[in-house]
Parts: structure tokens; C-alpha cells; sequence
């Protein structure tokens, strides 16, 4: 974490608890009221706020490693699966017999066709959106308040036919033309061949749709459904037997019968 950012959220962290600390005892105090609680519920309306007040400061001060994990939820997620899978077979094989099973059917299922290529357009999804955080970091960036970098931030990713598109929200201090120049530095930090920045709303221009593109699709074979149609229809009628002269003798050809003579005006 940069030391700004922790000055910041740390300055953030106690103005929290010295707002929410009396709006909470504040609060506790009217719903004891409202509840017609005893004299001893009372005298704990102020621990009660003051606990929820440092709470509240609590929350905010340690944000950024709460974002931070955050960013990597779907691979904490995946490697949670993975143990969790390792122990429970683990409860009847050997730690190794475990992992060997576990490596044998994440193996089987790399071999079959439609999960490897959506494996791995997930893995090139989630690999775009860290790229592209790291390139913000360095590249593009505003100042917020107390001199605190701002990052555009990451919202959602997917996979398309040239590669995949992610969509990003533009922080205050930021606009469309800070990233229009950087593109190749961008397809260089994704690995990409190209990258292309657009607005993704009409009515918002904070919302971008940046797609990375690793692949032509245009120029990828077809197959076309045409030949099996023209396959299907009945085949054309076979020649008569015997030997035909199709030999054209302008000799045989009549002359055309010479034109009546008209009548022409004097």
C-alpha cells in the first residue's frame, strides 16, 4: 500500500469514528426508548455506540486490503475449491493419493474441447483485468483528495470472439482522451495484439468498454452449410446413349429470304 494511500484512509478512519461514535449512541438510545427497555438497558446505549463507532473506523482504515481481496475474489475462490476438493479426499487416500487425484481429473477435463477453450477464456478474462489495474497504476492516474492517486476502476469482463472486452469506471479527473493515447501500451501490458478504447453508455461518459483484441475472427475458416444444401438436390438428368453431333456447319444454315421492297416518302 502507498504510504499517501494509508495517510489518507488512516485520517478517513478517525473523522468515522468521531461522526458515527454520537450518531450511534444517538440511535441506540431512541430504539431503547422506542422499546420501552429497562433503566439498566439505558446506561448501555453509549458502550453500544462506541463500539459501533470504532467499528465504523475500523471498516474504513483497513478498505484498501479489504479491496485488495476484493480484486482477487474469483482466484481466492477457485484455490478455496481446490483444498477444499484435496481435503475431503484426502479423508480417504494419502495426502498424495489426494493430489493425484485431484491432478488426474483437473487433467481429464483440460482434454475435453469445450472446457478447455472456456477455461481458458475465464483465465484470460481475469489476467486482463489485473493487467490492466497494474498499467493504471503507472499510466493513468488523478489526484484525489490529499494528493491520493485514483485509479480507474475495474467493473466485470467477459470473453468475445476476437478476445475479451472489460468495462471500466472512470474516477473523477479522468476522461476518454487519458486512455486513447496509451492503447499500445495497454495491448503490450495484456499480451494482446491490439487494444481499443470505447465509451460504453451514451448517457454516461465515465463508462468504458475496452477491448482486447488477440485474434482476427474474419479470417478464421468457416464451414459453410451450402455444400450439404447443393448435396441434397436431385442431380441433373443423364445424356441419351448414342454418339450426337453437336457440330455447327454454317453451310446447312438457310440464308435469311431478301426483305420486300416498301413504299418511301418523296
Amino acid at each position: 500500500m502507498e504510504p499517501q494511500v494509508s495517510a489518507s484512509f488512516a485520517q478517513r478512519a478517525r473523522t468515522t469514528v468521531l461522526v458515527a461514535t454520537p450518531l450511534a449512541i444517538l440511535l441506540t438510545c431512541a430504539a431503547m426508548y422506542a422499546a420501552h427497555a429497562g433503566l439498566l438497558w439505558r446506561f448501555l446505549c453509549v458502550p453500544i455506540g462506541v463500539v459501533v463507532g470504532f467499528a465504523a473506523g475500523a471498516l474504513v482504515l483497513v478498505w484498501p486490503v479489504l479491496r485488495a481481496l476484493w480484486w482477487w475474489t474469483p482466484e481466492v475462490l477457485g484455490l478455496s475449491a481446490v483444498v477444499a476438493a484435496w481435503l475431503w479426499l484426502s479423508q480417504w487416500l494419502a495426502w498424495w493419493g489426494g493430489l493425484a487425484v485431484l491432478a488426474f481429473g483437473v487433467g481429464g477435463l483440460g482434454l475435453v474441447g469445450p472446457v478447455r477453450r472456456r477455461a481458458a477464456a475465464v483465465f484470460w478474462c481475469l489476467s486482463d483485468r489485473h493487467r490492466l489495474r497494474l498499467s493504471f497504476t503507472r499510466i493513468v492516474r488523478a489526484t484525489g483528495r490529499g494528493g491520493v492517486p485514483m485509479y480507474p476502476l475495474m467493473l466485470w469482463a467477459r470473453p468475445t470472439l476476437a478476445g475479451e472486452r472489460v468495462w471500466v469506471l472512470l474516477r473523477p479527473g479522468l476522461d476518454l482522451a487519458d486512455l486513447e493515447g496509451k492503447t499500445g501500451k495497454l495491448a503490450v501490458a495484456c499480451w494482446a495484439s491490439e487494444v481499443r478504447v470505447a465509451r460504453a453508455s451514451k448517457r454516461s461518459a465515465a463508462l468504458l468498454q475496452i477491448d482486447v483484441n488477440r485474434r482476427d475472427p474474419l479470417t478464421e475458416k468457416v464451414p459453410s452449410p451450402l455444400a450439404e444444401v447443393f448435396g441434397r438436390l436431385r442431380k441433373p438428368k443423364a445424356a441419351p446413349d448414342g454418339d450426337l453431333d453437336l457440330a455447327l456447319d454454317f453451310e446447312q444454315v438457310a440464308a435469311p429470304a431478301p426483305a420486300a421492297p416498301g413504299r418511301t416518302r418523296r
